[in-house]
Order: structure tokens, then C-alpha cells, then sequence
């Protein structure tokens, strides 16, 4: 594994381990998340490290009390600890205007979509019916708690985000619901909303593949990429830790080409948890995206709290980060560019791969 600079290592452990819960970090966290919304668990504190990229530190798992970092205030700054060389000071991200609006209903703006890493609205998590009939991916935290915001909700909280940065994406999500035509009608509804005065804005759909007839409607009524996340590629061990194991591993790859003849090159991407699966099985997966023009997105394992996989280790930042250089090659090799992407694919927040993808790139 090559050296990598220490901006990098401290991002992948920062993915892996968090930070450990104190007065200070807590403080920072009621600032960003005043409404204690949640996506999964991937929500926690958003910092600007150094080198200018963006990371999502956890903070309320349990795992995250035997983190080797935590925050401290320093004057009227903010400071890292528990690195080798000392600590540093980082800059968290500051939320939006718009965070405490509401919507036509009532409804809290952060309740519906989450101000994520640049420039990326990221819809809240709202249950899933997998965990509610008690046959939940077991690496998944979601809860059976729904509180799916309406598509009128999602349209004027995004109208409102725009007008602060017209720059935002929109990434539409937030849990499953079955059975899968469901999902496609509720996307389609606030994809129509959103589109009556946002007709360029990126709109990227994270869900289960619905099968070409839903993927083309959603296309036609303007989703712009595609997040289909296999989470495992080993066939094996994804049929015992993924429900989303009832759609096959063929049908993924279908809708990875649906997407990629209808919307062009990189439009499309699946997420990998590294730490799930062999690391062999995590790179030869993700070689595969990337040779199909599937851009891969390698998260680290986290036992969030409420999983089935509660009481396991988390992935280790080594090989997060020797999975990640694995697949940055193979990104370049066939030219999968994040920055050509939308949505959660082209966010830097919850992964290394884009800060790995730059140090392979410039390598060559």
C-alpha cells in the first residue's frame, strides 16, 4: 500500500471509528443538526479537514466511545485530537439559512433534506419495510420509525436550498418501501414537483432497482443518475446479510446498463462496504463496476447501533484505505470520473475514494 499523505489516513479513520462523544463535539453537533434528524447513522458532524475535503464523523454509536479522536475548542476555533503528530485545527461546516424553514405543511426543512459535504441535498432517512417486517439488511440502522416527508415537502425545500446555492444536487432516498413499484411512484411524484421550477437541477435517485419499466419512467420524468447499491459482492454472503438479496445481482447489473444507454457515461454508481465481505471480494467487485462504467463507492463496515451487526468490529482505516487505492486504479483505467458525476456520487463526505482517485490520477 503506498504511503498516503495524512490528511487521507486521518479521513479513513475518521470513517471508521468516529469521534468520541464530549461536551464540545456534542455542542458542534446540536449547531449543524438542531432537529436531530438522521440518515442512517451516516449523520454525526461535518468537518473541512485539510486538503480541503469533506468528511461525515459519527459520534452516537457505540462503537465511537473507542474512537482515538475527539474535538476541542481552542479559542473560538475548533481542534482535532488523538492524531500522532498532534492535534489539528479543522473548520466544520457551517449549516444553511434554509435549515430552519418550513415547508407548506409545517414541516422543518432539515426534517426533509440534509445539507451534505459541498453542495449535496441528501433526503433524511424515514424507516424502511424491510425493518419494519423484521427482515432489515443487517448492516443496516434505519429503524422501523417512517416519517416519509411528502413530495410537496421535498419540493419546497429544495426550491427554498436553491435559492441560497443554485449549485446543490438533489439526492432522492431515505429507506425502501415495498413493494418496489412503490418507491418509483412516490420518486416520480417529487421528481415532478421539484422539476415544475427546477428543470436543470441534478436529481440523483438512490434505490432499489424497480425493474426497466420504473427506471425508464423515472428517466422520462427527469432523474438525471442512479445510486443502485449492491453493498456486497459475493453472492454468498450478500444473500445472508443483504434483503435487498431478493433482486439478483443480474438485475443490478441491467439497470446499471439501463442507465448508462439511456443517460450517457457516469450516471450511475453502487455502493460496496468494505469490511462485509473478503477485501479480494471487495476490489474484484468493484473492478467489475468500474469496467462496466459503474462508478463504485466503498464505505467502511460501521456496526451502527439498532443493526443486526451491532456487536461486531468496525472496518479498519488500512483496509479501507488499501481497497480504496485498489479501486482508484481501476477507476482511472476505464475513466469512471466522480466529478462527472451527480449527487452522493460525486460527494467526497462519506468515503476516501475521491481523495485516493486525485493521488492515483496525478501519479500518471
Amino acid at each position: 500500500m503506498a504511503p498516503f499523505p495524512a490528511a487521507v489516513r486521518l479521513k479513513a479513520g475518521l470513517l471508521c471509528y468516529g469521534l468520541q462523544a464530549n461536551e464540545v463535539s456534542r455542542e458542534l453537533y446540536s449547531l449543524q443538526n438542531p432537529f436531530c434528524d438522521s440518515k442512517t447513522g451516516n449523520v454525526g458532524l461535518h468537518l473541512r479537514l485539510p486538503g480541503e475535503t469533506h468528511v461525515l464523523a459519527t459520534l452516537s454509536h457505540h462503537f465511537n466511545r473507542n474512537s482515538p479522536f475527539s474535538l476541542n475548542r481552542v479559542g473560538d476555533g475548533w481542534s482535532l485530537q488523538g492524531l500522532e503528530d498532534g492535534p489539528i485545527d479543522i473548520a466544520p461546516v457551517v449549516m444553511p439559512g434554509w435549515y430552519g424553514s418550513k415547508t407548506s405543511s409545517g414541516r422543518t426543512m432539515a426534517g426533509v433534506l440534509l445539507h451534505e459535504g459541498k453542495k449535496y441535498l441528501h433526503q433524511e432517512y424515514s424507516g424502511c419495510d424491510y425493518f419494519v417486517s423484521d427482515s432489515q439488511c443487517h448492516f443496516c440502522g434505519a429503524g422501523t420509525t417512517l416519517q416519509i416527508a411528502e413530495p410537496q415537502d421535498v419540493a419546497d425545500t429544495v426550491f427554498a436550498a436553491l435559492k441560497v446555492d443554485p449549485e446543490y444536487h438533489v439526492c432522492l432516498g431515505g429507506g425502501t418501501r415495498t413493494p418496489l413499484h412503490r418507491n418509483t411512484e412516490y420518486f416520480i411524484a417529487c421528481i415532478r414537483l421539484i422539476r415544475r421550477n427546477a428543470p436543470d437541477v441534478p436529481i440523483w435517485v438512490e434505490m432499489t432497482p424497480p425493474g426497466p419499466p420504473d427506471l425508464r419512467a423515472l428517466i422520462a420524468e427527469g432523474a438525471t443518475s442512479f445510486g443502485f447499491n449492491l453493498e456486497v459482492w459475493d453472492e454468498r454472503i450478500r444473500q445472508t446479510v443483504a434483503r435487498k438479496a431478493g433482486t439478483s445481482r443480474q438485475d443490478f447489473l441491467d439497470s446499471f446498463e439501463l442507465v448508462a444507454d439511456a443517460l450517457g457515461p457516469n450516471r450511475v454508481g453502487s455502493c460496496l462496504i468494505v469490511g462485509l465481505e473478503p477485501e479480494g471480494s471487495t476490489i474484484l467487485g468493484a473492478a467489475e463496476l468500474c469496467r462496466r462504467g459503474v462508478q463504485p463507492c466503498l464505505l467502511p463496515f460501521k456496526p451502527w447501533n439498532g443493526s443486526k451487526l451491532s456487536g461486531t468490529r468496525p472496518c479498519e482505516p488500512d483496509c479501507l484505505l488499501r481497497a480504496s487505492e485498489a479501486t482508484a486504479g481501476e477507476m482511472a483505467r476505464h475513466q469512471v470520473r466522480p466529478e462527472l458525476n451527480q449527487g452522493c456520487l460525486q460527494c467526497e463526505g462519506c468515503t476516501v475514494d475521491h481523495d485516493v482517485l486525485s493521488l492515483v490520477a496525478g501519479d500518471n
